[in-house]
């Protein structure tokens, strides 16, 4: 007796305690700050940080870097050719009008004279619209308006590593300049001592 009312006591318990289940929470996405964006087709001097060395030779050189680069040519053709893709997607969202025209003449002759001589002229023109009923042609548009954003973003992308080799390749190159310039000074005082010391 005395075990199965320990039995029924450990039932007891165990069935008034459930498992702990934390509330679910909404996750919300954190706004990525104005600062980190970055669109090169504005022209604000933040975008163009390459411009702020104030160095005519750097701006020269990551312009013909930009307009000379293969892989961001290749990358602006892909976004036109997105961007068209993208209005070409729409197209049905708009009516669409078809004319179209014919004319002919003909005459007939009898013992070489003219008998008849007419001149038939039709014309006809044609209205279509397709109704997007389940939202096909509006979730083409869409997907197609990513395809192009996704496009601009690779654009972006090759530019800004473009231009930040270019200014990592011209810092070097101002060190080595600098580096040259110490040293030929090293060499001018080294040459000035030792004429100071033979005479």
């Amino acid at each position: 007796m005395h075990r199965f009312s320990s039995v029924v006591i450990l039932l007891v318990f165990l069935s008034s305690c459930t498992p702990f289940q934390p509330h679910p929470r909404p996750i919300q996405p954190v706004p990525l700050p104005k600062s980190y964006l970055v669109s090169l087709e504005a022209t604000t001097a933040r975008e163009r940080w390459w411009e702020a060395f104030d160095s005519p030779e750097l701006n020269r050189l990551v312009s013909e870097a930009l307009d000379d680069n293969l892989d961001i040519r290749a990358a602006r053709a892909r976004l036109r050719q997105a961007r068209a893709q993208a209005r070409k997607a729409g197209s049905p969202l708009t009516p669409g009008l078809n004319l179209n025209g014919e004319a002919s003449k003909s005459q007939s002759y009898r013992d070489h004279d003219l008998v008849n001589d007419s001149t038939e002229v039709t014309a006809g023109l044609a209205a279509s619209y397709e109704l997007d009923l389940w939202g096909r042609i509006r979730g083409g548009q869409q997907a197609a308006r990513r395809n192009a954003d996704a496009a601009l973003k690779d654009v972006q992308a090759a530019a800004v590593s473009v231009a930040g080799e270019v200014a990592s390749t011209w810092v070097d190159l101002l060190a080595a300049r600098q580096e040259i310039s110490i040293l030929e000074q090293q060499i001018e005082l080294n040459t000035t001592r030792l004429d100071l010391q033979l005479n």
